[in-house]
């Protein structure tokens, strides 16, 4: 009878043990989520940033020969020079601006070309890392369903155990009664 309320607790905690795992086991795969989502962000603010940059100086370089332009023709007008002078020089100028311009939109693309290879080969690196994840995630379901499975058959162990232990004590009871009974009228007492 001993054995028997000793068993009982024993299962409960084991019962306890496996629901404490359940719970625990698919946290993080939900954080390993979460970090893969948090770095496509992460990689899509910096594709945009370069992309806002170069628009940007894209402005500013438009801005700065409109200038440069204006200040050409100030100096060449005060010099009382000829318009076929002015022609010359701002085709020379703007020539060289164009070189300057065009050289560093093809530094620009370049860069731009190398990030998007990089940013491809981080995102397929990514998707495999997801479907890693995915397939992990699966299998711990699946382990999850048997630990429910065997957490529900430790649960109707627990549930027997419980119905016996009653029954136990209630004939420890009944034999207690029938010892006092047999003291009374035995012993009187």
């Amino acid at each position: 009878m001993q054995s028997d309320k000793n068993a009982w607790p024993a299962d409960l905690a084991q019962a306890v043990d496996t629901q404490n795992m359940l719970k625990t086991q698919e946290h993080p795969v939900r954080l390993q989520k979460l970090e893969l989502l948090r770095m496509l962000e992460c990689q899509t603010k910096e594709i945009r940033a370069a992309f806002v940059e170069v628009m940007d100086s894209r402005a500013t370089t438009q801005r700065t020969e409109t200038e440069e332009k204006c200040s050409l023709l100030s100096s060449i007008f005060r010099r009382g020079s000829s318009t076929h002078s002015i022609s010359r020089l701002e085709a020379l100028q703007q020539r060289d601006r164009l070189q300057l311009e065009n050289e560093r939109l093809r530094e620009k693309n370049d860069k731009l070309i190398k990030e998007k290879y990089d940013t491809q080969e981080r995102s397929e690196i990514l998707r495999e890392r997801f479907r890693e994840l995915e397939k992990n995630n699966l299998i711990s379901r699946q382990e999850t369903k048997r630990l429910s499975s065997e957490m529900n058959k430790i649960n109707a162990q627990n549930f027997k155990l419980r119905g016996q232990l009653t029954r136990v004590d209630s004939e420890q009871t009944n034999d207690f009664e029938v010892v006092q009974k047999f003291c009374r009228l035995r012993y009187n007492c």
